[in-house]
């Protein structure tokens, strides 16, 4: 990873004039965005998310889910935990659960 990487991450979600800032002078979308950036600049091959949208307004959640479909495309699998709506129009495949037990379909 280089610092370019990284720049370019913090940059993609609006984060660039934040970078110097210890986390707990961020607030909690700046830190919810912080995560995921870290969770992206090793360009894991697996992306396990739970909540990625919680503590977003519209533009940011739409930030994510643009990282999300672009890592699925470049062939990292995205696994998505989420009561939000958003996460349903995009996914490939839905798991719903019930009683914490997830339903075959």
């Amino acid at each position: 990873m280089t610092r370019a990487t990284i720049t370019e991450q913090l940059e993609r979600f609006g984060l660039a004039a934040v970078a110097d800032r210890q986390a707990k002078r961020l607030s909690g979308g700046q830190q919810q965005r912080v995560a995921f950036c870290r969770a992206l600049i090793n360009e894991p091959s697996l992306l396990l998310a739970d909540e990625p949208s919680s503590g977003l307004d519209a533009p940011n959640t739409e930030a994510i889910l643009d990282a999300m479909r672009r890592g699925a495309d470049g062939g990292c699998g995205v696994l998505v935990a989420s009561h939000d709506e958003v996460f349903q129009h995009v996914a490939h495949r839905q798991l719903p659960m019930k009683e914490l037990l997830l339903e075959q379909k």
